[in-house]
């Protein structure tokens, strides 16, 4: 065994432990003795796989000889760990339910506006790392709604012909961003009751009534942040999305009063059927706490400028590897 390590060599293994116990890589217990103990460890090991005659590869395998020694541990990484890869589910809640937005009046104008929602939501995430602290996410959303908006908007009888400027006050509180409503190029028929007469300047109480059932699927693409201290981690992000709309119902009733008194036979909307394609901006903030470093829970605000009726809260668990 003498000959094997030589005296020089088992100079530059008990160099070597030093060196790492002094760097944090190996636990000390009792100095000097822990360092000769395990320097006589090594030496009744036996090396059939390493030929340790030349020096100028003794540093190469030394590094393996002391991975054996036994009390000598190597810490874990720290988690959340960087560069990998995620997936994930989550739900979220239209903040419109949570905060109740659209049961409004407006005290000045007189307008109200009221909403009754049923909504469901399941979202499937993918998240690939580009750097410690940088990602990119995308995967699918999916989320099934059932709308029922009752309005009451006041509105002023313009220059042009009465019927048209009518028509056209309807259609933009149709086509509002009150609802993800379809573009509609029929013509409204609206029929005033008899020895009903407006003139231009007269103000109009349009209420309608619309409905919209439908499901939507969004596929998402995302550039995240990640700020990580121990076991809690903040993420933040900017993407966009591409939004397909299955419109499954879209129809309604409106009606006209004037001072209180209705003015108007009872209309219908058209109705409508069919998928609309649009694209949304979105931005994020999450807050993650990691349960191991595989799995972590988290909470998030998600906020759409294009639609705020897609905007919510959301909560998921995700799987990192």
């Amino acid at each position: 065994q003498s000959n094997l390590f030589g005296e020089k060599s088992i100079h530059r293994l008990n160099q070597e432990i030093r060196s790492n116990i002094d760097n944090g890589f190996f636990q000390e217990t009792k100095k000097e003795k822990t360092v000769s103990l395990e320097i006589e460890k090594l030496k009744s090991l036996t090396f059939s796989s390493f030929a340790l005659n030349d020096l100028d590869q003794e540093e190469g395998q030394n590094k393996t000889l002391v991975s054996q020694i036994p009390g000598m541990n190597i810490p874990k990484s720290k988690f959340p760990r960087p560069r990998v890869k995620e997936i994930g589910i989550s739900y979220s809640e239209t903040l419109l339910r949570l905060v109740d937005i659209f049961d409004l009046k407006d005290s000045e104008s007189g307008d109200e506006v009221a909403l009754d929602m049923k909504y469901f939501n399941t979202n499937l995430h993918y998240t690939s790392w580009l750097s410690k602290r940088f990602s990119y996410s995308t995967g699918l959303y999916f989320t099934n709604f059932d709308l029922d908006l009752n309005l009451s908007v006041f509105e002023t009888v313009g220059e042009e012909n009465i019927q048209q400027s009518i028509t056209s006050e309807v259609k933009n509180v149709i086509q509002s961003r009150y609802l993800p409503a379809p573009s509609s190029e029929e013509e409204l028929e609206i029929m005033l009751q008899n020895g009903v007469v407006l003139a231009e300047g007269d103000t109009v109480n349009i209420k309608a009534n619309l409905i919209q059932k439908g499901k939507q699927f969004q596929l998402p693409l995302f550039f995240n942040y990640h700020v990580a201290k121990k076991r809690w981690e903040g993420i933040f992000s900017l993407g966009a999305s591409l939004n397909i709309i299955n419109i499954n119902d879209f129809d309604g009733v409106f009606d006209l009063y004037k001072d209180g008194i209705k003015i108007s036979e009872s209309s219908s909307l058209p109705n409508y059927e069919g998928l609309i394609v649009s694209g949304s901006l979105y931005t994020k903030a999450n807050v993650r706490y990691h349960i191991n470093s595989q799995f972590n829970i988290g909470l998030g605000l998600k906020i759409d400028f294009t639609d705020v009726i897609f905007s919510g809260l959301n909560a998921g668990l995700f799987y990192r590897f």
